[in-house]
């Protein structure tokens, strides 16, 4: 603290020894004080966005294997019916060509 001599003559102390006034300092730790609450509630939103990513990201990988399950059937049931469509058809051909001689012969 630095010794200020007033017009009394008596000695009074004012601020820290680096030229600071009291008020200077009040004002920095109150702008301080203020900056760490906004620091603050960053990180409290910050965390609270990181949930939210992190449940959306739950979200997205679940849909993303319920497409890939959706897909795997699309592909089964195609190739199911890629066997047995041609045969079922071969089989109706045939059928119909013995119903048509059958006709066309009379009997």
């Amino acid at each position: 603290m630095v010794e200020v001599r007033g017009r009394g003559g008596a000695g009074r102390r004012s601020g820290p020894s680096h030229g600071f006034s009291t008020e200077a300092v009040a004002e920095s730790a109150l702008e301080h004080g203020l900056s760490l609450r906004a620091v603050i509630e960053l990180r409290r939103s910050v965390d609270r966005l990181e949930g939210e990513v992190d449940k959306l990201s739950e979200q997205i990988a679940r849909q993303q294997r319920t497409i890939a399950w959706m897909t795997r059937v699309m592909f089964i049931a195609v190739g199911a019916l890629l066997i047995p469509g041609p045969m079922a058809a071969w089989i109706s051909n045939n059928r119909f060509d013995r119903i048509l001689n059958m006709l066309a012969k009379g009997g």
